[in-house]
């Protein structure tokens, strides 16, 4: 091997830690994270009655549901190639907020359609899924470009980890709180979509309502702590400090959350 040559040596496991643990400092990731977190809570209130209005109303088969999620998959990947190839220069809070509204426009229109019997039609329904998930994919995307500009050099790998990480917190909080909030409207019995009466009706109506609004007003409420693009997120990180103390209440957080999460899902089951 000449002088020339370059040889890569991989960081150990300690310097690894310590740039992590000055990337999770940062208060500019620190807000960047929350809002990652709070936009999947959003994305993720996903009503237990969807499940039933798809077995009894719209009776669309296992067959159905599997294909609709591959093709929904091979769509997201269009949806980050269209970020990647024509939005990344735009206002990227406009891009986010925009693509929730329209994600949740379309699981209204459609949910609402099968629910009112004006259309009833098992292609129809997962058709939601299917297109919705071109708009999940430049969401995604967005955020995970921003939080991975905010790491320390090296730690892009382990960075990518902790996103999806709260990422996938973000999904089960989600659903948690959809949960929740469905019990009073009864959404889960079977008979009520057996019975098909205007009040059962409205009952899962109104709690996919309820649902869709917080989807939205939460995306709103946290959106200002997003930047509006790569330059921004640089000025955003050069602007901001570190605090070790928010530091220490983010990953307490997540590992309080984590185990909540859990504990809830656990004791759901039984009761």
């Amino acid at each position: 091997m000449t002088d020339e040559q370059e040889v890569d040596v991989a960081i150990s496991f300690k310097t690894l830690a310590e740039r992590t643990w000055q990337s999770l400092k940062s208060e500019a990731l620190q807000r960047i994270l929350l809002f990652i977190f709070a936009v999947n809570i959003a994305q993720n209130l996903i009503s237990p009655a969807d499940n039933m209005i798809m077995t009894y109303w719209a009776k669309t088969t296992n067959l159905t549901f599997s294909l609709g999620n591959v093709l929904g998959n091979v769509l997201m990947v269009v949806g980050i190639t269209i970020f990647g190839t024509y939005l990344r220069h735009y206002n990227w809070r406009i891009i986010v907020l925009s693509t929730q509204c329209i994600m949740t426009l379309i699981n209204g229109v459609i949910t609402f359609m099968v629910i009112f019997d004006v259309y009833r039609n098992q292609y129809f329904y997962i058709s939601d899924n299917i297109s919705k998930n071109v708009f999940s994919g430049i969401n995604f995307i967005c955020l995970l470009i921003i939080a991975v500009e905010m790491c320390e050099s090296e730690t892009e790998g382990t960075f990518y980890g902790i996103v999806m990480s709260v990422n996938n917190l973000g999904q089960s909080v989600g659903m948690l709180i959809a949960n929740t909030i469905a019990i009073p409207f009864d959404v889960s019995s079977a008979k009520r979509y057996r019975h098909d009466t205007n009040h059962d009706r409205w009952m899962v109506a109104s709690q996919e309502l309820v649902l869709y609004t917080l989807q939205i007003l939460i995306t709103v409420v946290f959106l200002p702590l997003f930047p509006s693009g790569i330059q921004a997120t640089k000025r955003l990180k050069a602007r901001l400090g570190s605090s070790e103390k928010w530091g220490h209440f983010l990953v307490y957080s997540y590992i309080i959350t984590f185990f909540g999460t859990i504990a809830y899902s656990f004791i759901s089951a039984f009761f």
